[in-house]
């Protein structure tokens, strides 16, 4: 099942990476906190995975988190920024090693954090393999 939570964040991180007005809005897309990157950055965290199985398919619910990093005063940047991921994410994305049947967010939070300020965004997905 790790495969298709690879294939799931493959596609996530390829989405948002490639998208205009994320990339507009200066934000790098990272699998990591990086070293020397300032902010707006969003890292991509690892949730869960739980297999399921039918008697035709198989397949996991994955979840996952996006946390955006920004150094604006004030949570307005991180709400408009929270934004263009989200309408990024919202008609899903391409996966190649599995098909995503559904994805949608169930959660988003911001908090202050050593002078940053932290937007998370949970997301949930249901893929199956491919056959």
């Amino acid at each position: 099942m790790s495969a298709l939570a690879l294939a799931l964040h493959r596609g996530v991180h390829d989405a948002l990476a490639a998208d205009a007005a994320v990339q507009a809005a200066g934000i790098a897309v990272c699998d990591h906190v990086p070293d020397h990157v300032a902010p707006p950055y969003l890292v991509l965290r690892p949730g869960t995975v739980r297999p399921w199985a039918g008697q035709l398919m198989r397949g996991a619910e994955i979840t996952y988190s996006l946390h955006l990093w920004s150094a604006a005063a004030g949570r307005l940047e991180a709400l408009r920024l929270m934004g263009l991921i989200g309408d990024c994410l919202k008609d899903g994305v391409a996966v190649i090693g599995g098909r995503l049947v559904l994805m949608f967010q169930e959660l988003a939070e911001i908090r202050d954090d050593a002078g940053l300020i932290q937007a998370i965004m949970r997301y949930r997905a249901l893929m199956e393999e491919e056959e």
